[in-house]
């Protein structure tokens, strides 16, 4: 990879070019502004990993500005909290997580097993050490099953969902497509998928194993080296990108890639524009997608001036002024803190509800086993394997193989399970709960 382009590159991979860059010149203060973000959770683990090193070994100061607390907690010894400007919370991470209320009125993402631990403390079931980490959660938990201090269902029906307007309608379908970049590295090779109209589909694997390329393929803006792409039927070969993209929407994974326009009012307005929509209907659509992602007070100001996070949602918004049948978008949370990405996500799914297909490109486990009824995991340019969360979480032995892992909570009952009888399939710290307590 050392002689490719830096912009050639996946999102991700240029993600973790840009922080090697910053580590060759050795600083002695180093400022991390969400470090791996597009990284995928293999990768970001190494990239703590070599964080870690620095501040233990080399006493080097590090100051991380991050909304995944997950991999910074283990090693951070002092976490400061900011809202509106101000400083709202200064201590040792595990003080500032017991304050319940600070923390769940600023729907701040803690670890699954650190919410499990303080949900059980809720129901009067205490610990003698709040866990952070995987391991010290495997430790915590190991004792408080050993000592019967709670006593889970022996049963649990867990049952995959299904969105509401699922029908037996194909919208997407590939068939055996490859593609081939300019300079003639395989991309993708021999990719077949069916997706139905009103699936809620992910994409997730490694980064560079092929997912943006094919969102790419499916919204038009590449084309096919071999094989065939079906879009409600028809055969997308012969369409140019500007007439699938009222059909296949896709918002960019970096959005600055998809601005031109001089405000975000008119990067909204400009796709049902070229439509041709009435005036009226166009002001409708603007006027409720800026409501419902908070960006009514950004429409006069340039794309370009905004935060990352507004810029992520002024490029999914001016996608969905479009009101496409199929929606994907390409790591959807970047940059959003966990209150806003929750917002994106609700938004994708009353689209879903609707019966429209959506597509979501993500390294953010919780979320698609929260939010999708289908996944595709992708490695090397091919689908290495696939089917609904309980499916593809409960094989975690596979999915190291593309450096993935479950969500933290799954980890956490798929290392207890042998010894205590426990499912291999809770996806989410409720679903623990309700084992664990009835």
């Amino acid at each position: 990879m050392e002689k490719k382009i830096p912009h050639s590159l996946s999102g991700g991979q240029q993600q973790a070019c840009a922080i090697a860059a910053i580590e060759v010149m050795h600083p002695q203060i180093l400022v991390l502004d969400e470090p791996t973000s597009n990284l995928d959770p293999i990768g970001t683990t190494l990239v703590f990993e070599r964080i870690r090193e620095l501040v233990k070994t080399e006493k080097r100061t590090v100051i991380i500005v991050e909304h995944k607390l997950e991999d910074v907690l283990p090693f951070a010894d002092r976490m400061i909290v900011l809202s509106n400007g101000r400083i709202v919370a200064d201590d040792k991470p595990l003080n500032v997580l017991s304050r319940a209320s600070l923390i769940e009125g600023m729907e701040i993402q803690v670890p699954d097993v650190t919410r499990l631990a303080y949900k059980l403390m809720e129901k009067g079931i205490n610990l003698d050490k709040i866990p952070v980490t995987l391991d010290e959660g495997i430790e915590a938990f190991r004792k408080i099953l050993s000592h019967r201090i709670v006593l889970p269902k022996t049963s649990l029906r867990n049952s995959d969902k299904k969105p509401p307007m699922l029908s037996d309608r194909i919208s997407v379908q590939c068939e055996g497509v490859a593609y081939n970049y300019p300079d003639g590295t395989q991309a993708i090779s021999e990719l077949n998928l069916t997706l139905r109209e009103g699936d809620f589909v992910g994409f997730v694997g490694q980064n560079g194993s092929g997912k943006t390329t094919t969102a790419k393929l499916l919204n038009g803006l590449y084309k096919a080296s071999k094989g065939r792409i079906k879009i409600f039927g028809e055969d997308s070969s012969g369409k140019e990108a500007d007439e699938l993209a009222s059909i296949v929407g896709y918002s960019f994974q970096n959005p600055d890639d998809q601005f031109f326009a001089r405000t975000v009012k008119e990067e909204l307005e400009f796709g049902p524009k070229n439509k041709k929509l009435p005036p009226d209907e166009i002001g409708r659509r603007v006027r409720e997608v800026a409501r419902d992602l908070e960006i009514e007070n950004y429409l006069s100001h340039s794309p370009f001036s905004l935060s990352q996070g507004l810029r992520q949602r002024v490029a999914f918004g001016s996608i969905m002024t479009l009101e496409p049948r199929v929606l994907i978008v390409d790591e959807p949370t970047t940059g959003q803190d966990y209150a806003r990405a929750k917002t994106v996500m609700e938004i994708c799914k009353r689209f879903n509800d609707t019966g429209k297909t959506v597509i979501i490109i993500s390294h953010n486990m919780n979320l698609v086993a929260e939010y999708c009824n289908l996944i595709f995991v992708f490695r090397r340019g091919a689908i290495f394997m696939s089917g609904s969360p309980r499916e593809v979480f409960s094989a975690p032995e596979k999915l190291i193989e593309t450096s993935l892992a479950p969500p933290q909570i799954t980890s956490l009952f798929q290392a207890l399970s042998s010894e205590f009888d426990l499912p291999r399939d809770i996806l989410d710290v409720e679903s623990a709960i309700a084992y664990l307590t009835g």
